[in-house]
C-alpha cells in the first residue's frame, strides 16, 4: 500500500468521465513500495492603511503513502487517489476549554488622548493599540471596522486586533511589518472567517508572510473554497499558510477546507494548517496547540521544507473516514521538516478503492532526517496509524496509543532507518500491530530500533511484545 503525502507540484489533470487524473511534472506523487503505493502532501503549490489623529479609548486588558498523499509532496505536489464522492464526517468532539476573552476590550466610558484612527489604548505610547472589528456594528457598536483585513492594515507591531462575533467573508493576510500582532475572537469561535467565493493567491483563508511571532486565538476558520480544479493556479487551497514567518494558532476550529464541488474532491488539495513549502523554497515556524480540524480534503497539518517547524500539540484531527475518493493524511512531517506532534487525537484517514494499493496514514513522517518526536498521541481508525516512510531517519515515535487502524498500526518502511520506536501500545489494527520491512543491523534484523513496544501481531518475530 502506499501514503500519498500531500505533495504540490506543478501538473496537468485530465478529465476522463468523472474521473479526474493528474499528471504531475514535479515528480511522481506516488511510488510502488513492496505493494504499497506512498502518496504524501507536498510543498503546497496552492496552490496598506491611513493614520490620523482621533480620540481614542482607554483599553481594559483581563489579561495520511497513499496515505492521502500528506500535503502532496510539495504542496503542490498532491499525491493520492482520485476516485468516489466520500461522505462527510460529522465535526469530531471540541475539546477545548472555554476560554472567555471577553474580558480583553474596551472601557468605553473614557477617553485617552491622541492614537491612530480606530485604535485604543492605556495613554499615547503606552502598551498595545486594541483594533474592533464588528461586521455589523451589532454586538461592538463601538468598533471602527466591518473587515479584519482593514483593522490589520491599520495595526502596528505587537497592536492587537479583537474580531466581535460575525460571520467574516474574506482571506486574512499579515504580511512584513506586523510582527507580533495578535488577532482574537472575542467569544470563542463565534467569529468566522470564511472563503470568499473568489480567492487570490496563494489560496490560503489566513496568511502570515514575512511576520513572526503573530497569534491567531479561537476563530472558525471554514471553507469552502470554490473556483477550483486539480492543477495550479486553482489548487492549493489552506486553512491557514505560514510563508517565512512564524505564528501561534490556538484555540480555533479549521474545518470544511474542501472544494465546494464533489467532483473535484479527489484532487489533491485541501488543507487544513500549512507550515513551509519545499517546492516554492519557503519555511515556516508554527506552534499549532488546542485546534479541532477536521473535514479537509487532503491533510490535517502539513509541515514540510529544511528550516520548517512545528510544535503540534493537544489539537483534535480528524479526516472524512473511510474514502474510495482521495488518500487523507491527519498530520505530515516531511522534506527535511522538523516537528514535536505530541498529545493529539488523530483519527478517520482511511482509503480503500477495490484495485489499488493506496492508504492514508495518521501520522506521516517521511524524508527527514531533522529532530522529529511523535509522542504520546492516540492515532486510530486511520488507513496506516503511524507511518515511518522513505528516507525518514533517526526520527523518535514512543508511548503512543495506535489501535483500531486498517492497514498496520506502527509501520516502518524500506529507506528509513535508525528510528527509535519505542514504549507504543499498538493493538486492534490490521493486518498487524508491529511492522517493519526494512533489513539492517536493528531489532530483529530490521534498520530500526523497537524497544519495549506493545503489541500482540507482528510482521516479524521480536518488533512488539503481547505483555510487559
Amino acid at each position: 500500500m502506499t501514503v500519498r503525502p500531500t505533495t504540490f507540484a506543478a501538473g496537468i489533470t485530465f478529465a476522463v468521465g468523472p474521473c479526474l487524473v493528474a499528471a504531475n511534472n514535479y515528480g511522481s506523487n506516488s511510488a510502488f513500495r513492496m505493494g504499497r503505493n506512498l502518496t504524501r502532501s507536498g510543498g503546497i503549490d496552492m496552490n496598506k492603511t491611513c493614520l490620523f489623529v482621533a480620540l481614542v479609548v482607554t483599553t481594559t486588558l483581563g489579561s495520511g503513502h497513499a496515505l492521502a498523499a500528506p500535503f502532496p509532496a510539495d504542496a503542490t505536489d498532491s499525491r493520492g487517489a482520485v476516485f468516489g464522492v466520500p461522505d462527510m464526517i460529522a465535526t469530531m468532539p471540541f475539546l477545548l476549554g472555554e476560554v472567555d476573552l471577553s474580558t480583553l476590550g474596551v472601557a468605553d466610558s473614557e477617553l485617552a488622548g491622541v492614537g491612530l484612527a480606530g485604535a485604543t489604548n492605556n495613554s499615547p505610547g503606552d502598551g498595545p493599540n486594541m483594533f474592533i472589528v464588528d461586521d455589523n456594528g451589532a454586538e461592538c457598536p463601538n468598533a471602527a471596522f466591518s473587515r479584519i483585513q482593514d483593522a490589520v492594515n491599520a495595526a502596528g507591531p505587537g497592536d492587537q486586533v479583537k474580531v466581535c462575533p460575525g460571520t467574516y467573508q474574506e482571506q486574512v493576510r499579515i504580511p512584513a511589518g506586523k510582527d507580533g500582532l495578535r488577532l482574537f475572537s472575542q467569544v470563542p469561535l463565534k467569529a468566522v472567517i470564511k472563503a470568499p467565493l473568489v480567492m487570490i493567491q496563494p489560496n490560503s483563508i489566513v496568511l502570515i508572510q514575512d511576520a513572526r511571532d503573530v497569534t491567531i486565538r479561537q476563530f472558525t476558520i471554514t471553507g469552502p473554497y470554490t473556483f477550483s480544479g486539480c492543477a495550479p493556479p486553482l489548487d492549493r487551497h489552506t486553512g491557514v499558510r505560514v510563508i517565512n514567518g512564524s505564528a501561534t494558532l490556538e484555540g480555533n476550529h479549521i474545518t470544511e477546507i474542501r472544494d465546494a464541488n464533489p467532483a473535484l474532491f479527489g484532487c489533491q488539495d485541501g488543507i487544513g494548517i500549512l507550515v513551509g513549502r519545499q517546492f516554492e523554497g519557503q519555511i515556516g515556524t508554527a506552534t499549532i496547540r488546542n485546534n479541532q480540524i477536521d473535514r479537509y480534503q487532503k491533510g490535517g497539518i502539513v509541515v514540510d521544507n529544511t528550516g520548517s517547524y512545528a510544535l503540534v500539540t493537544q489539537n483534535e484531527i480528524s479526516g472524512e473516514g473511510l474514502s474510495n475518493i482521495i488518500a487523507q493524511n491527519g498530520v505530515q512531517v516531511g522534506r527535511g521538516a522538523s516537528a514535536d506532534v505530541h498529545h493529539n487525537r488523530i483519527s478517520k484517514n482511511l482509503f480503500k478503492r477495490v484495485g489499488s494499493s493506496d492508504t492514508a496514514a495518521g501520522v506521516l513522517l517521511f524524508e527527514t532526517s531533522a529532530h522529529v518526536s511523535t509522542d504520546h498521541n492516540d492515532v486510530f481508525q486511520n488507513g496506516v496509524g503511524i507511518d515511518i516512510d522513505e528516507n525518514a531517519v533517526g526520527l523518535v515515535i514512543a508511548h503512543n496509543n495506535v489501535h483500531e487502524n486498517m492497514d498496520n498500526g506502527v509501520a516502518a518502511f524500506t529507506d528509513s532507518l535508525q528510528n527509535q520506536i519505542a514504549h507504543n501500545k499498538a493493538f486492534n489494527n490490521t493486518p498487524v500491530d508491529c511492522y517493519d520491512e526494512t533489513v539492517g543491523t536493528g531489532t530483529a534484523g530490521t534498520a530500526n530500533f523497537w524497544v519495549h513496544d506493545m503489541g500482540a501481531t507482528e510482521n516479524r518475530p521480536g518488533l512488539c511484545k503481547s505483555k510487559p
